[in-house]
């Protein structure tokens, strides 16, 4: 069992994984994001990108 968390508030991407890391087997995705400021949308399209990526390779979206 993997747990991937990603936190965007601070516009950095932590990945805290137990167990083997295989997108395969990402069973938990806890995703801590304040709504930021339209303005600030840019900056964190390079964390959007990552975690719909993530979403992506785990089959689950």
């Amino acid at each position: 069992m993997s747990n991937i968390s990603i936190d965007l508030t601070q516009k950095r991407v932590y990945a805290s994984v137990s167990g083997p890391i295989r997108l395969s087997d990402v069973t938990t995705l806890n995703l801590s994001a304040a709504v930021p400021e339209p303005s600030t949308w840019a900056m964190d399209l390079p964390a959007l990108a990552l975690l719909g990526l993530v979403l992506r390779r785990s089959g689950r979206y």
